[in-house]
């Protein structure tokens, strides 16, 4: 015991020492994997996990698909309208130099504006939102709801934006919070007024078949609404609303609304094109009142005066019994009514002008700001005459409202607050020159005619005194009834003129019901699953690749190796499962894998022929890389041709050779190289002739000392006596050295890989036992070779016609692998065992590069 515990000491130790170099080899070896890229190994590995792809891929779109299904979705709308441009008019505008442009900035903010929204909310009743709850989705249900909260009256404030959930118990309702932990009312009957201490009103429902309805519901389907604050409004419009320019030139702006209910955004749309298009005629309906508040009050005076006027003349006719006009001076008297007309509707334009100033003044004297440009506003229709004018206080107003609300989130130092102020002050400034030149220019035409007036008047200076006066008093009263007409038929005017009232802005396109939804979008979110998909794919391909430890193919071994090692060939997939080592050459004689065993016959000549007794050693570096497959199969193909073998058990450790027979491991080679039996008594026969073979027997517990000990030179001997061939099946030499010894005594001493389990530093142990352990004879076999792979390496530039028994001569120009089907099983010692993911294939690369 002694002697073989200090055997493995140093045969560890001899290993320990040349790890480091193999290790560093190893390294390099996978360095040049990395740069030197294989295209039939990585077709090859992308056609063993091509179904992963393709289930990824598919899990992708199903992603996708609920992704989609369960996304609300978003609709958007909008509308177009064009705002008029005026030309400037000739004549009185030609007194400035101002030039106005449509300022379609200021549009949008008056379409922006808290006014404007205001009158939206109101426009769309939006007091009161309902939803639907479902299993997963929340819908809004704008103008669907099957019930109404109306006249309602919110006592406790704090019930403002909360979800108020609709129960029903066949005969009364009750409004909770979601988990019902909080009644906010409760015996409620439809369409009956109700009252609380949150909240009052009426459940009203125009459905007749509300009940069904609310019947049909799951338990996880439910109605509720929300009483929304006005900044809660407020902000789900401005927030989903967009105004811009679309077209400069033609002066067109866009209104579009973003929501998931396709009818809310289409009603908002066209609500704010109402409002604005509304916004100019309700302005001018509003100042043509105030107008003709100001006729009226002036009719009223100039009435009285009128009825003054003629008493006076009355009385005066009768005192001085005047019974008819005065012949002579009715010319006279008409070019001088002529006159006095025009000065009425000067006087009277005067007027308006007079208290437009003092409006203008007293609202502009502390401060400009919105509500004291609309007041002013309000007069512009007294401008009738002069529409630059008027377009100065329109624009002076869009740019105040445009500057209030920039100042609702900038400061007022930015500088579009002082652009705009300057352009506020520019605008007043022109705005006072401009009504001043109007009233000095109505002033002027008024002095032209009372001078006119003046010489009618001395031609009157012929009349007689009694005339004159009567003359007098007939002209007062006929200025009186004029400036009264005047001021009749101008309030009728007015009265008229706001009936037809309409605005020069044009409707291009209203809101349509669009639903087709914007997002998600179907196409964009499948490529973006898809996309993700396929790159995963890719990822996991090449890192398979990356990380792709395994032996695949024969010409790999001397890839990865620093010495030429000779290959005996390779034995294909065996096309079923089998959970044991067993014969299968003698069940199908003319397949595919018993032509790679006689091919492997074959190419032994090549490393000896010598006509005695031949001992055949076969390893691996591991357990369940097939050695003993190999073993019992080679043997039944030797046997086939008429030699006598025998196979023997050497793996103590683990025996197999048994199971492959379907024997019992009762007496064997342990017995034997104790010297308990002899090996006559522990032969036995398996089912062909010529095949004999010897079981490991009863676990030893000093195996090595066994395999090197002179009973097992001596039992050689023997066996050589009575057999053409010694087939041994030794322990892995990469976790016991049992079996080197038993290698370096072997005629043919064969050492096994297996394709997709065999690691690639594998191939340094068929180097180590070759150069440290003088094997030169060692040659190799691939087992469990995939035909796929052995398609890809001779397409893509590898082929399996080269390297058989290198150094012997000769090469075997078999390709073997093509043909045996696709199969997706092969031969494992361990049928168990099972293969790393690629993870830990990742995680085991790095751990060998440290």
């Amino acid at each position: 015991m002694v002697n073989h515990y200090s055997n493995q000491s140093i045969m560890g130790a001899e290993e320990f020492k040349g790890a480091e170099e193999n290790i560093q080899r190893y390294k390099e070896n996978v360095s040049d994997l990395t740069q030197e890229f294989e295209l039939g190994l990585f077709l090859y590995l992308l056609n063993k996990i091509k179904w992963y792809s393709i289930i990824i891929i598919i899990i992708s779109i199903s992603l996708a698909f609920l992704y989609l299904r369960y996304t609300p979705k978003t609709y958007q709308t909008g509308a177009l309208i064009q705002v008029a441009v005026k030309e400037q008019p000739n004549g009185f505008s030609d007194l400035y130099t101002y030039n106005i442009n449509t300022n379609l900035n200021s549009e949008i903010a008056l379409m922006k504006s808290q006014k404007a929204i205001d009158r939206v909310i109101e426009d769309l009743n939006l007091k009161v939102f309902y939803y639907f709850k479902g299993e997963i989705l929340t819908r809004f249900l704008y103008n669907q709801s099957p019930f109404i909260f109306e006249n309602f009256s919110v006592k406790d404030e704090s019930i403002l934006s909360k979800a108020i959930y609709l129960l029903y118990d066949g005969t009364y309702f009750s409004l909770t919070d979601e988990n019902e932990e909080i009644e906010y009312a409760n015996y409620i009957l439809p369409n009956k007024f109700f009252s609380s201490k949150f909240i009052s009103g009426k459940l009203s429902f125009s459905n007749g078949n509300w009940k069904d309805l609310l019947s049909s519901l799951s338990s996880n389907e439910r109605l509720f609404f929300k009483i929304p604050t006005k900044k809660e409004v407020i902000n789900i419009l401005k927030n989903s609303l967009t105004i811009t320019i679309q077209d400069q030139s033609a002066h067109s702006i866009k209104i579009s609304h973003l929501h998931t209910n396709p009818h809310f955004s289409k009603d908002v749309c066209n609500s704010f094109v109402k409002i604005y298009m509304n916004y100019e005629i309700n302005k001018k309906q509003k100042s043509t009142d105030k107008i003709v508040a100001f006729i009226k009050i002036q009719k009223d005076s100039v009435k009285n005066r009128l009825i003054k006027s003629e008493k006076d003349l009355r009385i005066f006719k009768k005192n001085n019994k005047f019974k008819n006009e005065l012949i002579g001076i009715t010319g006279l008297k008409d070019k001088a009514e002529k006159i006095e007309k025009e000065i009425v509707k000067i006087q009277l334009d005067i007027d308006l002008m007079d208290q437009f100033s003092n409006m203008f003044e007293n609202n502009l004297s502390t401060e400009i700001n919105s509500s004291s440009v609309k007041n002013i506003s309000l007069l512009t229709t007294i401008f009738y005459g002069e529409s630059l004018t008027s377009k100065m206080i329109d624009q002076l107003e869009k740019d105040v409202i445009q500057r209030d609300e920039l100042l609702k989130d900038i400061t007022p130092n930015n500088k579009n607050i002082i652009l705009l102020n300057g352009q506020i002050e520019e605008s007043v400034l022109y705005i006072k020159k401009a009504v001043k030149l109007l009233k000095q220019s109505y002033k002027e035409k008024a002095q032209k005619l009372k001078r006119k007036i003046t010489y009618v008047g001395n031609e009157f200076s012929i009349i007689p005194e009694k005339e004159l006066e009567l003359l007098r008093l007939q002209q007062i009263k006929e200025v009186n009834n004029k400036y009264y007409m005047e001021l009749l038929n101008r309030e009728i005017e007015y009265e008229l003129s706001k009936a037809g009232i309409t605005t020069y802005n044009e409707i291009l396109q209203s809101a349509p019901l669009n639903e087709n939804p914007i997002s998600p979008n179907k196409l964009l979110i499948y490529s973006i699953f898809v996309g993700i998909g396929i790159f995963i794919s890719i990822s996991i391909i090449f890192l398979n690749y990356i990380t792709h430890d395994k032996i695949t193919a024969l010409h790999e071994i001397n890839k990865y190796s620093n010495i030429e090692i000779s290959t005996l060939g390779m034995i294909p997939y065996v096309n079923k499962e089998m959970k044991v080592s067993q014969l299968i050459v003698d069940k199908s004689p003319k397949s595919m894998i018993t032509e790679s065993f006689r091919a492997i016959r074959t190419n032994l000549q090549f490393i000896s022929n010598n006509q005695s007794s031949k001992i055949v050693a076969v390893s691996s570096t591991i357990s369940g890389e097939g050695k003993t497959f190999l073993a019992i199969n080679l043997a039944g193909i030797l046997a086939f041709t008429g030699k006598k073998v025998v196979v023997i058990d050497l793996d103590m450790r683990k025996p197999k050779i048994h199971l492959g027979f379907g024997e019992k491991n009762n007496l064997g080679m342990s017995e034997i190289l104790s010297k308990k039996i002899k090996y006559k008594e522990a032969i036995k026969k398996s089912s062909l002739n010529r095949l004999d073979f010897i079981t490991a027997g009863t676990l030893p517990p000093n195996p090595s000392e066994l395999i090197i000990s002179e009973n097992f030179d001596q039992t050689l001997l023997e066996l050589k006596k009575n057999y053409d061939f010694i087939i041994i099946d030794n322990p892995p030499v990469g976790l016991v050295t049992d079996g080197i010894p038993v290698l370096q005594k072997a005629d043919y001493p064969i050492y096994v890989f297996k394709a997709n389990y065999s690691r690639k530093k594998f191939v340094q142990n068929v180097e180590k036992l070759i150069k440290e352990n003088h094997i030169n004879k060692l040659s190799v076999v691939l087992n469990g070779v995939d035909s796929k792979r052995n398609e890809y390496a001779n397409k893509y530039g590898y082929g399996y016609g080269y390297g058989y028994g290198y150094g012997y001569g000769y090469g075997y120009g078999y390709g073997y692998g093509h043909g045996y089907g696709s199969s997706n099983s092969y031969y494992s010692d361990d049928y168990s065992k099972k293969e790393k993911t690629i993870f830990e294939r990742i995680k085991n690369r790095f751990k060998s590069w440290k």
